[in-house]
């Protein structure tokens, strides 16, 4: 593109050499002809007016001054717009405005217009993107220092807790072997968690701390040890059955929120406070023999009780056992007892011992409807008068004659 210098010269330039071309020349037309040249023509240059040139027909085919108006305009038009460019150029840059760009046309008319005139294809011929799979894995972003075939996934990598540890060697040794251990391994907490039942009689046991441990215990037979420290067994819900014959131990305390015991031996220990027992009320089955027990007021609440034992105690008063009417064995053994009304209350009784204590009057035994057929009395050793004519051989008659077994 001519600078704008430039166009002026050239327009000044044409403007002199039409000026002269009208001062020179006197004739009206010029005449440019070759007869012998079958492409020739002839051009008729008629000269009129303000420099006004015209064709062969009078038409006007160039007038200077408005084409020079034209050229001018034209001339300020560009100006104008160099000015403008300058101008925006020299503004300096606005980070956060963007330059505006002007709209460039659509793709052309023409290609527009092919495209109306190409037919649709069919949607069931475009092959649709496959959708991404709602179970694709997230990208695992790759350690810079471990190779990628070394890295894991902490979840990958199984939690190995500490060893556990018991006070009392042989406790450990007994629960080794029932998880088939040797001595030697180390036992985890996994591996306590799987044990259900643990047994050990005789073995010099002193200690249960750390049989906490053994979250899913539900059977612990620990007979003839010397175990008295009941601690350890305070949270030990899963227990259902516990037997402890045959240890050193005085306070139940720790056995108080054990409440789905349903079997309980503390036979031949040092107890002589039951309180404690009062609420394991799923208690079936409890032996309480060779202790120095006195008060059994605090059974009174346990009457899912099928089985009582209370052999060689110090028990003179069982009027508490009133409302333990599911009874069906009950024992007392050698104790100081000379009333047994209470027993007119216990109607599903089938076995009863009552020997070595101070009975003298059987008539509540015949209050008992289950004392029938099948079932086992035992008075051995009692205040009995057992004279042919006394009263007491009339009820033990009457027992027989029911079907019962009676010892006297």
């Amino acid at each position: 593109m001519l600078s704008s210098q430039g166009k002026k010269i050239g327009i000044a330039i044409l403007l002199i050499v039409f000026t002269l071309a009208m001062a020179a020349c006197d004739m009206n037309s010029i005449d440019f002809a070759d007869n012998d040249d079958p492409l020739s023509y002839t051009l008729t240059v008629e000269m009129e007016g303000e420099g006004e040139i015209l064709d062969d027909d009078g038409e006007v085919i160039l007038d200077p001054a408005e084409d020079a108006a034209e050229i001018a305009e034209e001339e300020e038009r560009e100006e104008r717009e160099e000015r403008e460019e300058l101008e925006r150029l020299e503004e300096p840059a606005d980070p956060a405005v963007p330059e505006e760009v002007e709209e460039e046309e659509p793709e052309d008319e023409v290609e527009a217009e092919v495209r109306e005139d190409v037919p649709a294809e069919s949607s069931e011929d475009i092959p649709e993107p496959a959708e991404e799979r709602e179970d694709t894995p997230e990208p695992v972003e790759e350690s810079e220092d471990i190779p990628e075939e070394d890295q894991l996934e902490e979840s990958d990598i199984p939690a190995r807790d500490e060893p556990l540890v018991f006070e009392d060697d042989r406790l450990a040794e007994t629960i080794k072997a029932a998880l088939d251990k040797s001595e030697e391994e180390p036992l985890y907490r996994e591996e306590a968690a799987e044990l259900t039942k643990l047994e050990a009689l005789n073995r010099g046991i002193t200690s249960l701390a750390g049989i906490q441990q053994l979250t899913s215990l539900e059977q612990l037979f620990l007979m003839d040890n010397q175990i008295s420290d009941l601690t350890p067994l305070a949270g030990m819900t899963s227990l259902t059955q516990v037997n402890l014959w045959g240890n050193e131990i005085q306070d139940l305390t720790p056995l108080a929120g054990l409440e789905n015991l349903e079997y309980l031996s503390l036979i031949d220990n040092q107890i002589d406070d039951v309180t404690p027992l009062s609420r394991l009320t799923n208690l079936k089955k409890l032996w309480l023999d060779f202790n120095q027990i006195t008060d059994l007021s605090p059974l009174a609440s346990l009457t899912s009780l099928e089985h009582l034992s209370i052999k060689m105690n110090q028990v003179d008063d069982i009027s508490a056992l009133s409302p333990l009417t599911g009874l069906k064995t009950l024992s007392l053994v050698f104790n100081e007892i000379s009333d047994i009304s209470v027993l007119a209350d216990l109607p599903n009784l089938e076995k009863l011992d009552l020997r070595h204590n101070q009975i003298a009057d059987l008539a509540p035994l015949l209050a008992s409807d289950n004392l029938g057929p099948g079932s086992e009395i035992d008075l051995r050793h009692n205040s009995l008068d057992l004279s042919p004519t006394s009263r007491t051989r009339e009820i033990i008659a009457e027992l027989e004659a029911r079907g019962g077994e009676v010892r006297y």
